[in-house]
């Protein structure tokens, strides 16, 4: 009898978190659930990244300091295109949500939800809107 075997695709996240600690236990969590994650812990440290890498779902911080994750996520949105982001804070949904505008911000999660349920928001994006566009047809891809 022959096995057969489903061939599963590994999931890359970008995260960009002002926060190192958070940013290391972010990516042990994901290590655990065989995402590779990329962080910075700066828009300016992103900035500099020496060529586009591609990126399934991209995770931003609401305070990154000199700047706000809505405009990280323009930037983001400009470098990638219509990319799904989450945007993510210790501060409450009621704060943050009346100045998110739709474009590329899907999701916003509080921090205090823990690692895991903001990986579970990002990888069902992930899944729900990877599409490929091919001579006016959409196709749903998986991610890559």
């Amino acid at each position: 009898m022959k096995n057969s075997s489903v061939e599963t695709t590994a999931k890359r996240f970008l995260l960009i978190d002002d926060d190192p600690a958070f940013c290391a236990i972010f990516e042990h969590s994901a290590k655990e659930q065989g995402i590779e994650l990329h962080f910075y812990t700066s828009l300016l440290e992103f900035g500099n990244m020496r060529k586009p890498i591609r990126y399934d779902v991209v995770i931003l911080d609401y305070d990154l300091g000199e700047v706000t994750g809505l405009d990280a996520a323009g930037y983001v949105s400009g470098v990638f295109g219509n990319i799904p982001v989450v945007l993510i804070s210790a501060s409450s949904e009621g704060e943050i949500l009346p100045l998110v505008q739709l474009g590329s911000i899907r999701q916003f999660v509080q921090k205090s939800s823990g690692c895991h349920s903001i990986i579970d928001v990002a990888k069902s994006l992930c899944t729900s809107n990877r599409q490929q566009v091919y001579d006016g047809i959409s196709l749903r891809m998986p991610c890559l």
